[in-house]
């Protein structure tokens, strides 16, 4: 990410850490804290604002695990399509 200046480029926080965690999806509030503050000039967030915005560190999904399982609910529905219930359930998880 490129230097910026907030005060020139007005985004709200909110944006802003949606925007660094796009770029950074594995990143830790911390990570996201640092990295806020080098490229938008001292900005500084608090952790409280990075959860109300992207959710908790330990909530936040990983992109790969989650279609990982959704590749996998597409293959049990094809396999077992007489047994919806059980292709339901591997899709309620890939979902969830």
């Amino acid at each position: 990410m490129s230097r910026q200046n907030f005060r020139d480029n007005f985004e709200n926080k909110s944006e802003i850490i949606r925007q660094v965690y796009r770029t950074k999806p594995l990143a830790t509030n911390r990570e996201i804290q640092k990295t806020i503050f080098e490229v938008y000039d001292g900005l500084e967030v608090s952790s409280q604002l990075i959860i109300s915005s992207i959710g908790k560190y330990k909530t936040r999904k990983d992109p790969a695990a989650s279609k990982q399982a959704l590749n996998l609910a597409k293959k049990y529905l094809g396999l077992f399509a007489e047994d919806l219930g059980f292709a339901y359930y591997w899709l309620k998880r890939a979902a969830a």
